[in-house]
């Protein structure tokens, strides 16, 4: 439940919606896709599992220690893997 400090709720009005985005059509997505598409999550990834992204791509990738917003949390490791993906 959302609070305000100090304890008391939030009216509903002021409360964030709980499902604000739906998934996306990622089938339909990659399916579109005119370059390579490299799938990759987090091994700490909350919204996705690698297991999800290897039943779309067998080649998925799994970035260790991460979690969600991995280009956040290390850029450097992404752009590492961009310039692989880009050379293979």
């Amino acid at each position: 439940e959302w609070r305000r400090r100090g304890g008391r709720p939030l009216p509903a009005r002021v409360r964030p919606p709980r499902h604000r985005h739906r998934a996306a059509p990622i089938e339909a997505l990659l399916a579109e896709a005119r370059g390579r598409v490299v799938l990759a999550c987090g091994s700490h990834d909350a919204l996705v599992t690698i297991e999800e992204l290897r039943g779309l791509d067998p080649g998925a990738i799994e970035l260790t220690g991460l979690g969600h917003n991995a280009h956040v949390q290390d850029p450097d490791r992404l752009w590492r893997l961009i310039a692989q993906a880009a050379t293979s």
